[in-house]
């Protein structure tokens, strides 16, 4: 249509002469124009959801930026040494228990690493001393530029809760997606990818 209406010499914009260039294009294009049906209810909720998705991926970014910004302030490198993957959040568990590397340092070593193997089992996380040990380095030679408050602490906790709560509804969305894609006939042609197919908390391989 667009294609057909830039043919025209006259370039003049007015309801008389769009509804004279749509019923001229109808007149020339009639034996080819298909019957516009209206969309079943599935295309609209999916339309509605996928607009919502885009809106939390987006939250999503801005909040992983956010927080590693925050980490490389009171726990730099960290991020070399754990990570969220697919099905775990075991960085930003970590975060939320320790937040800053002087609370790794006053523990010492030894009960560092018991208390991180503890802690990791009671998640359902691979318990390993040696990534105890590995991180208990980094800490040592870390320089946090965020001071040791309780402002701090809370920055980097919401900023860690706000991100997992992010994600918890990306997933949500995504599911919905996929229940109502699966009632469509072309769901196998068209199959949605799941981003964050895994991110329930019993949902660990680490």
């Amino acid at each position: 249509m667009k294609k057909y209406c830039s043919q025209s010499i006259r370039r003049a914009k007015t309801d008389k002469i769009d509804s004279i260039r749509i019923a001229s294009y109808g007149i020339t294009y009639w034996s080819e124009l298909v019957s516009a049906l209206p969309a079943e209810n599935t295309y609209q909720e999916l339309k509605l959801l996928a607009r919502q998705y885009y809106q939390t991926t987006s939250m999503l970014v801005k909040s992983k930026v956010n927080l590693g910004n925050l980490l490389d302030q009171v726990m730099p490198n960290i991020q070399d040494v754990l990570q969220d993957s697919v099905c775990n959040h075991k960085l930003t568990d970590f975060v939320k228990r320790y937040w800053r590397y002087s609370n790794i340092l006053k523990l010492g070593e030894k009960r560092f690493t018991t208390d991180y193997c503890k802690w990791a089992k009671k998640q359902g996380y691979r318990m390993c001393e040696r990534k105890a040990e590995e991180i208990f380095a980094i800490a040592q030679n870390g320089i946090p530029v965020l001071p040791n408050s309780q402002s701090t602490k809370i920055v980097v906790t919401e900023a860690v809760r706000l991100l997992q709560e992010i994600v918890v509804s990306c997933d949500t969305v995504l599911t919905q997606m996929q229940l109502f894609a699966k009632t469509l006939p072309d769901c196998e042609r068209y199959a949605l990818h799941r981003r964050y197919p895994c991110s329930k908390v019993n949902c660990r391989d680490w």
